[in-house]
């Protein structure tokens, strides 16, 4: 009888324990030309960017006027109580400007909202600066290139903070990369990316049961059913 309830409490266990894991998720979004949102602003220009093709990140060697990026992310996809494992933007840069030496570009989170139809160097949102920035990288040659946004991401999911983007640039430098747009026609696969891999609470999503799920639902069943089997072969 002891080892009959032992065998049973192990099941139950088990099985108890399935709704208490959380399912994991990958998300890859890289909209195009009618949902994506990005631009560039120059200092003193009054002409928007936001149907280029293009994205500068700083401004030329030898040149004056400072440069921005602006990007934004719809994250309407994500349930807001997601715990965000990894989130990581990827900008594919196909031009250093005849300069292979390293570019370190940094990312900024943006305070306000902005309309890449109109916005200019003028209207630009505000934005966090200088110490706080989220995340840096360093370009050099042609290819892709990624920040590390996992906690801003988390706050945009929380909405501990809103989501307005980030902006990309040094003002310091002088040396300018470009990457394709949102707006890029030739080849979608280099348009930029913001990749994300989250969790979710298992109650979040109860009828989908995920494949550790159903091996552990499977192992206590099992024991059961065993102990059963056992049970009757000895009582025989």
């Amino acid at each position: 009888m002891v080892r009959r309830m032992l065998f049973l409490a192990v099941a139950v266990f088990i099985i108890s324990m399935v709704f208490l894991l959380d399912s994991e998720a990958s998300v890859v979004l890289q909209p195009g030309p009618t949902d994506g949102k990005d631009t560039w602003i120059q200092e003193g220009d009054t002409t928007p960017n936001g149907n280029d093709t293009q994205l500068y990140l700083n401004k030329a060697a030898g040149a004056t006027k400072l440069i921005e990026s602006l990007i934004q992310f719809n994250l309407s996809s994500i349930s807001s109580n997601a715990t965000i494992i990894s989130s990581t933007l990827s900008l594919y840069c196909f031009d250093n400007n005849n300069n292979s030496g390293g570019l370190t570009i940094n990312s900024y989170r943006i305070n306000a909202d902005w309309n890449e139809g109109n916005v200019t160097w003028s209207t630009r949102p505000a934005m966090n600066s200088g110490n706080s920035t989220e995340s840096s990288t360093t370009i050099t040659n042609i290819g892709w290139y990624s920040w590390d946004l996992t906690n801003l991401t988390q706050a945009w999911v929380n909405t501990t903070v809103s989501n307005y983007g980030v902006a990309l640039y040094d003002h310091n430098a002088n040396q300018q990369k470009i990457f394709y747009s949102s707006d890029y026609m030739t080849n979608t696969t280099l348009r930029p990316m913001l990749t994300i891999d989250y969790s979710l609470p298992k109650q979040s999503n109860p009828d989908v049961p995920e494949p550790l799920t159903i091996s552990l639902l499977g192992l206590g069943l099992g024991l059961a059913g065993l102990f059963e089997i056992t049970r009757k072969k000895v009582s025989s």
